[in-house]
Formats: structure tokens, sequence, C-alpha cells
């Protein structure tokens, strides 16, 4: 029941089911985690990050996406590489938030493959490489992320 379980969550949490809130998709979202649900963890991993239907949690947060990210959810990934990367919940470290992030990346997320970017312009947890930095982003914007295109014209004059 897992999954129907996150429907309802996501129902709630999405404004679907008028006069119900945050709270209540939290407590669907939970029962569907415990479970195992990947999409319910990293939800769950989302409102303790955003404080909606939690009290803000990075450590819970960051436990949630780790449990979605170990399962292959993509967006958790990603999740997981940027609370290292700003030290949300866990220790700063920028090497390990690329790792994550290059994970997130190689599987197509847009956001991973611009914040990997950002990365490697900067020679945060990687070598500085301005060619790798021009492939991510151009990865980034070929897959719809519109954001990557001005700091890639920037890169590329």
């Amino acid at each position: 029941y897992a999954a129907a379980e996150y429907g309802v969550g996501y129902m709630l949490s999405e404004g679907l089911c008028p006069d119900l809130h945050y709270q209540t998709a939290f407590d669907w979202y939970h029962k569907a985690a415990a479970q195992g649900y990947a999409a319910a963890q990293y939800s769950l991993g989302n409102m303790y990050y955003d404080g909606k239907g939690a009290t803000k949690n990075f450590s819970k947060a960051m436990d949630m996406y780790l449990q979605a990210a170990n399962q292959g959810h993509v967006s958790a990934t990603r999740c997981v590489g940027r609370m290292y990367c700003f030290g949300q919940g866990v220790t700063q470290n920028y090497f390990t938030a690329a790792e994550w992030y290059l994970k997130a990346a190689v599987q197509g997320d847009r956001e991973a493959q611009d914040a990997l970017a950002v990365l490697y312009v900067t020679g945060l947890g990687v070598p500085a490489d301005k060619t790798k930095a021009i492939e991510w982003y151009q990865k980034a914007v070929d897959g719809g992320y519109i954001d990557a295109q001005n700091t890639l014209d920037r890169l590329e004059e």
C-alpha cells in the first residue's frame, strides 16, 4: 500500500485536496516511507528540508534523502550532493558532494549537472576544469535547464 499512501501524501502536499494541509501529507508520506517507498522518502526529505509539515531538520532530511538515493531515486541523489555541498545536516565536504552530484548527473538530472559544472569551475571537490564545466553546463542546457545557459555563455567567451 506504500504507493497509495504516497499518492495521498502527494495530493495533500500539492493542494489537490481542499481543506487539508502539509501535516496530513507528512503523515501519509511517513507511512509510505516507513515501508521503504523511495518517492515518499524523497518527499519526506523535502518536507524536513523546507520545514513544511514538519519542523525544519536537515539531519532528518539527509536521512530520508539517503534512504531514497540508495534505492536509485535520482532527485534524492542530487539532494544528498547538495547537503554535502552546503554542509546541511552533515559536515561540508565538496569531494563527497561532487561524487553524489555525478551519480545524479550521469542519470540525466539537470540540476545535478549544473551543480557539478559549478564545482568544476570553482575547483571545489574536483580539479578545476573549464572543459568539463562547459560539458556539464551544456548537458544541463540540452536537458532544458535554462538557468545554466548564461553561465555557459560566459565560459565560452
